[in-house]
């Protein structure tokens, strides 16, 4: 079973494989992460994924170049497809983000205009109508949304 986590830092889930844009190799035992700009891509196959988590990720991407379309795309609905190009029928895709009260105390701390404002409640809302995933359960705290998907091909 393949599961990735996606943005580890030093806190990569146990059992999954972390990739992150820092060098964590040292800390892990080898197999079990990846150096990789996820802005780049997701470095595995099409339907190879059976779970996948991020947590805090996703906010902080910046907006896509298409090099076969010569476009440039929002950085969130990019990766989210590749999200679901990685991912088997049936996968749990398990996604963290800020939600939009802590938005600009986020981005006045980290200074980084390529947020983006409707990742939150309203992205994982318009996911749901797409028909290619099944939203199973949101929570949401002070500063945070979760919210765990269902991948349907």
């Amino acid at each position: 079973m393949v599961k990735l986590d996606l943005g580890c830092g030093r806190t990569k889930r146990r059992g999954h494989i972390g990739i992150d844009i820092f060098d964590y190799s040292r800390i892990y035992p080898p197999g079990e992460f990846i150096q990789q700009n996820l802005s780049e891509g997701i470095p595995f196959k099409d339907n190879e994924v059976e779970r996948l988590h991020s947590s805090h990720l996703i906010e902080h991407l910046p907006d896509h170049f298409n090099k076969e379309k010569q476009i440039i795309e929002n950085g969130v609905d990019w990766f989210m497809e590749e999200i679901h190009r990685v991912c088997k029928p049936g996968a749990i895709v398990e996604l963290e983000v800020p939600i939009m009260n802590f938005w600009e105390y986020h981005k006045t701390v980290f200074r980084k205009s390529a947020f983006k404002c409707h990742v939150a409640q309203g992205m994982f809302d318009e996911l749901s109508r797409k028909k290619v995933w099944n939203r199973s359960f949101h929570w949401y705290s002070l500063f945070n949304v979760k919210v765990i998907l269902r991948v349907k091909k």
